[in-house]
């Protein structure tokens, strides 16, 4: 369930409050009449949406075969995952690359957990095709950010 900022697991929903645990353990109680939108991810299905740069001069078929076997794998066997992952193309254009959209769809409640999985799936399909993921390589948390900053 999200309510405003409160993302998190329905604990309790009272007369004057609602508490949402978050996935760091955190309560969020907020009052009823301060609710205005709810985003329920326990109805039916979820999506787990995935992005992930890939560099310039990546064969954008070789990236989608490589998204379709991890979706494949996973849905083969892990019991959350309830379709395929979708290969949604090209979301955006980076400086370090292309951004490309996945999405799985998923039992409800269970699309965070299921994002990582995809992620440490396609860090390791994509290592071993020799594809790397684009960084800022001048980033670092100690940094501003700034070019030679680090």
């Amino acid at each position: 369930m999200k309510i405003g900022d409160a993302e998190g697991e329905v604990e309790a929903i009272n007369i004057t409050n609602t508490r949402i645990r978050d996935e760091n353990g955190r309560v969020h109680i907020i009052r009823n009449g301060d609710i205005k939108d709810v985003v329920n991810y326990s109805k039916d299905f979820t999506y787990s949406v995935v992005e992930v740069l890939v560099p310039y001069g990546t064969p954008l078929a070789q990236v989608e075969g490589l998204v379709l076997a991890v979706g494949e794998d996973l849905n083969q066997n892990n019991p959350m995952v309830l379709e395929v992952t979708e290969f949604d193309g090209i979301e955006d254009f980076s400086e370090l690359g292309m951004l490309i959209r996945t999405n799985t769809r998923v039992k409800p409640g269970c699309h965070l957990n299921v994002e990582r999985e995809v992620r440490a799936k396609l860090v390791k399909a994509f290592e071993r095709a020799g594809i790397s993921i684009p960084f800022n390589r001048y980033y670092t948390t100690e940094s501003s950010g700034e070019p030679g900053d680090a």
